[in-house]
């Protein structure tokens, strides 16, 4: 099982990772001309970010709490999507541990006491 392939490609990758940062530019061209979105940009892009993970089969864990911190005023300036992105790559490719190793971790203190 350590050699398992990663669920989203590097074709994909290449793919979405573009589309991820225009919509953060957007946001964050908006907030610097004193605009605001009304959250259409979240609103478009929850839909895509959970439905494509889901159907990979990927936690989309990350991406939601990414959606989720973008609706928060000052935070969701923030490049949240393209952050969320590359944290959802490195869990997906192991390059991370993601929450298991956390809780494995935190198990492994709480024994030590």
């Amino acid at each position: 099982m350590e050699n398992e392939e990663p669920k989203i490609s590097t074709v994909e990758i290449v793919f979405i990772t573009p589309f991820l940062l225009i919509a953060d530019a957007v946001g964050v061209f908006l907030v610097i001309i004193a605009l605001d979105d009304m959250g259409l940009i979240d609103v478009l892009m929850f839909p895509f970010n959970q439905i494509y993970l889901r159907m990979k089969g990927v936690r989309a864990t990350t991406m939601l709490v990414g959606s989720i911190l973008e609706l928060l005023p000052y935070i969701g300036a923030l490049p949240m999507y393209t952050l969320t992105w590359a944290l959802t790559i490195a869990a997906d490719r192991k390059w991370i541990g993601g929450l298991d190793t956390i809780a494995k971790t935190a198990d492994t203190l709480k024994a030590k006491k």
